[in-house]
């Protein structure tokens, strides 16, 4: 009867990620057609103190355990990769940031388990109504995936963070990003990797930069156009200004981010004018 109830617990579950979750191979996660029954459990430890210059601005320490537990009686696991992914939330924005990612790989016997611990990550920010600056805390990501990078099992803090769990993958440790980019982004690298099925030689030059962050300082004052069809000229960006370099929107344009006030803003720059 033990075998007949889990034989019935894993079809369901293969049906139920059939159904809501199977996803292309390209700009998304590859979720396996044979999930494992997998217990995931993320403990996160919190150390905090206060700046000695302003006893307004938090400091944090955050470390992070994850446990692994095979749940399944018949199915052994060989080479699987764990990977947990942190971000975190501007304090005075809606800006995120890839604050950490660590990887382990291990295999998982039936009814085994498997501990890894994330690098510490370090905050400081102050969240008071007047004063909000610096990056808190927001959310992880843990995915399980097999040999073939299909995802067997995920966890997560906030749920909408693993329809973009592809994209925060990609992402370099450090890179920031606005919740309407992700989607963009997760269209660019769904063009990229049909790119480079098609014609991997070609495309390597010219999509070098593609998925890819950099903070540039401007060395001139350049234009800056609009992040929609046809990119009319919008403004300008003086000498010294610090901008985040996207990735490529066309040929000739990348996609920037900068700040404004307390407004973080999307547009497009030459290629050209970017060193």
């Amino acid at each position: 009867m033990r075998r007949f109830l889990h034989h019935v617990a894993t079809t369901l579950l293969a049906v139920l990620v059939l159904l809501t979750a199977t996803r292309s191979a390209t700009g998304e996660l590859r979720m396996s057609s044979n999930p494992a029954d997998l217990f995931i459990k993320v403990s996160k430890g919190k150390s905090t103190g206060y700046s000695g210059t302003d006893y307004d601005d938090k400091e944090q320490t955050l470390s992070f355990e994850v446990e692994i537990r095979n749940q399944e009686i018949y199915r052994d696991f060989k080479n699987l990769t764990a990977t947990l992914m942190i971000i975190g939330e501007s304090a005075a924005v809606k800006l995120y940031h890839l604050l950490g990612r660590s990887a382990s790989t291990f295999d998982l016997p039936s009814r085994g388990s498997h501990t890894f611990d994330a690098k510490p990550i370090q905050l400081s920010f102050d969240d008071h109504l007047y004063a909000k600056h610096g990056v808190k805390f927001y959310g992880y990501v843990v995915l399980v995936q097999d040999e073939n990078s299909e995802v067997l099992a995920s966890k997560v803090l906030k749920s909408s963070l693993l329809d973009y769990a592809e994209v925060l993958l990609r992402m370099s440790e450090g890179a920031q990003f606005v919740p309407s980019e992700l989607e963009e982004r997760k269209r660019e690298l769904a063009r990229q990797d049909r790119e480079k099925g098609s014609d991997a030689g070609s495309t390597a030059s010219s999509t070098a930069h593609d998925g890819e962050q950099r903070v540039v300082i401007l060395h001139k004052t350049i234009n800056v156009y609009s992040s929609k069809p046809p990119h009319p000229r919008v403004g300008m960006l003086n000498k010294g200004a610090e901008i985040t370099v996207l990735g490529r929107a066309s040929p000739t344009l990348y996609r920037i981010r900068f700040s404004s006030g307390d407004r973080v803003l999307e547009a497009r720059a030459r290629v050209a004018d970017i060193p």
